[in-house]
Order: structure tokens, then sequence, then C-alpha cells
């Protein structure tokens, strides 16, 4: 027996510039209904929309192709409560 324990890697949000707080609310709707396509349309609306955030959505993107909704979850939850202290795009525009 190897005595293994897995390591789960999730995106740390505070490494780039978060999307609007609406935009990571709609997030983490589509991601607790499970609606991967809905999901993935809205991450590439928003790469359109709110390019200074595209490294975070890339790595929400991966997630999602994973269908990896867990660590998604967990990732939006963490940029959520993140946002009042961390760059978003709203921040920015102001």
């Amino acid at each position: 027996h190897l005595q293994l324990s897995w390591l789960k890697r999730v995106p740390h949000p505070a490494s780039s510039v978060l999307p609007s707080v609406s935009a990571l609310s709609e997030l983490r709707e589509l991601t607790s209904l499970g609606y991967v396509r809905g999901l993935l349309e809205r991450l590439d609306r928003l790469a359109n929309d709110e390019p200074a955030c595209a490294p975070f959505l890339e790595r929400l993107r991966q997630l999602a192709r994973r269908f990896q909704l867990d660590a998604l979850s967990t990732c939006l939850a963490e940029a959520s409560a993140a946002a009042e202290d961390h760059p978003t795009t709203e921040n920015l525009a102001r």
C-alpha cells in the first residue's frame, strides 16, 4: 500500500483580474445548475466583454470542459468572496 493522498489544484482567484460581481453571480448560478454548455457560452461572451479577466476565465473554462463542477464552484465562491478586495473589471473602470 503506497499511502498516497490526492491533492486537488483549484485555480486561485487572486492571481488575475476578476470579472464583475454580477458576472461571477451568473457563473455561479450556471455552475450550480450543471449547465455546462451555457457556462461555456457565458465564459466566451465574458472573454469578449471583459478581456482583462481572460486568464481567470480560461482557468474556469478548463474546469468546465472537464466537468469539474465542484472545483469550479469552489473557485467561483472564492472569487466572489475576494471580489471586494481584489481588482475586478468593475473596479478597474472606476
